[in-house]
Formats: structure tokens, sequence, C-alpha cells
């Protein structure tokens, strides 16, 4: 009996992994293509996140890999950037709640995660769209923004000028990290507590199918 369950359990875990893998792609994908999508994006994490508090990280890390390359092949570079944060994030946060963490730890990771991934993507789009000279394209097509911005932080005495556009855009991904790190760090654990307690807790569904 142990044998033949154990035989069906990696099948068991494969078709979950499909499954979360095809339904985070969807969230993804409207992420990608519709307006304000990326609000729909963020909740790709929670499925990975399930995954990974159900099966592990050993099972949830290839199931976000997966994601990842399928947003890829559609969506291509930019698809990848808007779901990379979600996917990496879901999948460790999942695995953090399997062993114990609570809400505070995945805030750390959400904003970890991002604090690394959005420097580069940023890097690497001003050089994928603006070319070689990415960077000084960037810097003089955003300077009549921060002279905007430098005018009105002026008259409560904060200067942006010495900040410079790259400067600027990178305390936005700081503050853009935090916030959305600290959101993510919420909302998965609200979810996979609250809102789905029944497809997690396990020993309870134990305990009632065997009064059933």
């Amino acid at each position: 009996m142990s044998a033949a369950r154990d035989r069906f359990m990696p099948t068991k875990a494969l078709t979950e992994g499909a499954l979360v893998v095809a339904l985070s792609e969807v969230l993804f994908v409207i992420g990608r293509y519709l307006p304000a999508g990326f609000l729909v994006a963020f909740f790709g994490a929670v499925p990975l996140a399930l995954l990974a508090r159900r099966r592990g990280l050993k099972v949830g890390a290839p199931a976000a890999t997966a994601a990842l390359l399928l947003i890829l092949i559609i969506g291509g570079p930019s698809g990848l950037f808007v779901a990379s944060p979600h996917a990496i994030c879901g999948a460790l946060m999942g695995a953090l709640l399997r062993a114990g963490r609570g809400t505070p730890a995945c805030a750390v990771v959400g904003i970890g995660v991002r604090v690394l991934l959005y420097p580069v993507g940023f890097l690497f789009f001003i050089y994928l769209f603006l070319g070689a000279a990415g960077a000084a394209n960037f810097v003089d097509s955003t300077r009549p923004l921060l002279e905007i911005l430098d005018r009105y932080f002026g008259i409560i005495g904060i200067s942006l000028s010495s900040v410079g556009p790259l400067g600027l855009f990178a305390v936005f991904l700081l503050l853009w990290s935090v916030f959305a790190g600290i959101n993510q760090g919420l909302i998965v654990p609200l979810f996979l507590r609250r809102i789905l307690p029944s497809f997690l807790n396990t020993d309870a569904t134990r305990d009632a199918s065997r009064v059933l």
C-alpha cells in the first residue's frame, strides 16, 4: 500500500504543479497585456506560494521557473520582467510559510527580491529600447521631469537636482520595492492562511475524511 502511495505522490505533485503553472501563467499574461494588469500579475504569486507551501521549494521552484519560461516565450523580455518578482516571491514565500515563518519574513523576501531584480531589469530595458547610449538618452529625456519635480519639492526644502535622473529613478525603485514587497508579504499569507484554509489544512481534511 505504501509503495503504491509513494508512486502516486510524484504524479499528484506533477499534476498540481501543472495546474499551478497554468493558473499563474494566465495571471501573468493578463498582467503583461492589459492596462493596469500588473495588479492582476501581483496575485500570480499566490498559486506558486500555495504549491510551495504544500510540496516544498523543490516542487515550487521548478514550477516558478516553468512559469517564467512560458511568459518569456509568450510575452518576451518585458513579460518576463513583470512576472519575475511575483514568481520568485511566490515560491520563496510558500517555502517560508511551510517552515513556519510568518508575514514579516515574507515581506523581507518580497522587498529583497525586488531590490535585486528591479535595477537589473531597469538597466536591461534602457539598453534594449534606447541602444548603447541608453543611459545618456534616458538622462536627457527625463531631465524636464526632474526639473518639474525639483520645483515642487523645493517648496518643502527638498532639492532633487543633486540626485540626478538615474538617482531619482533608483530612489523610486527602492520605494516601490518596499511598497510592493510589503503588500505581497501581507497578501500571500492572507490567502494561504485565511482564504484558502481548507486546501492547506491537510490534517483537518484527513480527520474529516476519517469521520466520514
